[in-house]
């Protein structure tokens, strides 16, 4: 039987900078923002928006924020503005905001983005799995529930669970697996209040902020002997049971780690 009942466990706040990234990035946007107006004025060949980006994308890496916040630093107000100068719509700004609120919901807390498993992680996942035997098997973030629904069609003796915190994805992972019956659920909620006791085989394609964590809580309440699989993002200082390379376009490696006693 599947299990889904409150844990203690607290859910993990991440801590690798001070504030989570998005906050910071407003408030260097806020503080490049005059700068880049302050810039500009002594060197008139460069916009204003451009200074401020080039000044947030510059202060992004001092910071030390992931690779991809320096892109996302540096053409915010120059985009913001290009925007503003087409005058589009507010509601058009505002079923932008709703719709990505929908998809990313807690990213800002949890850092974990929305990852989509691929289909080669379903076939390799499928294969360690095997169809001999009856299963108990957990997606922690199934996202839209399309790594569920391929193993459900390739393995018809699984017992499967998604969860997934984002609305949106929430409703497309119960969509997708609708005609699956009752040996594919999808619940909403926080996977830290998920217990990972009743499940052979648990799997997460998450972010590397929560692994340690992540970790910590699958030793705490899995059975000895069943299998932890983190796919792309290694727990750091444990050595893999087992690594798969997914030849996915994407780097992709399952890491296996097996619970012991």
């Amino acid at each position: 039987m599947l299990i889904y009942r409150a844990s203690s466990t607290a859910i993990p706040e991440a801590a690798a900078h001070p504030l989570p990234p998005v906050l910071t990035a407003l408030l260097l946007q806020a503080g490049c923002a005059p700068a880049g107006l302050a810039l500009a004025a002594q060197w008139p060949v460069l916009p204003w928006t451009v200074a401020a980006g080039l000044l947030a994308g510059l202060a992004s890496l001092v910071l030390g924020l992931p690779a991809w916040w320096l892109a996302i630093n540096a053409l915010f107000i120059p985009a913001l503005a290009l925007a503003l100068l087409a005058e589009l719509p507010a509601t058009l700004w505002l079923g932008s905001f709703l719709g990505l609120s929908l998809v990313f919901w807690g990213v800002a807390r949890s850092r974990v983005p929305l990852f989509l498993s691929s289909e080669a992680a379903g076939r390799a996942l499928a294969e360690l799995i095997g169809s001999g035997s009856e299963v108990r098997f957990a997606d922690l973030g199934c996202g839209d529930g399309r790594l569920l629904q391929r193993l459900c069609e390739r393995l018809p003796r699984l017992q499967a669970l998604g969860i997934e915190y984002a609305p949106l994805p929430r409703l497309l992972a119960g969509w997708r697996t609708r005609l699956m019956g009752p040996r594919c659920r999808v619940c909403w909620g926080s996977l830290w209040r998920l217990d990972l006791g009743g499940f052979d085989v648990v799997y997460a394609y998450l972010s590397p902020v929560p692994m340690p964590a992540l970790w910590e809580k699958a030793c705490r309440e899995m059975a000895p002997g069943s299998l932890f699989i983190s796919n792309s993002f290694a727990v750091p200082g444990v050595a893999a049971e087992r690594e798969i390379v997914l030849n996915d376009g994407w780097g992709g490696v399952l890491y296996l780690y097996r619970i012991r006693s």
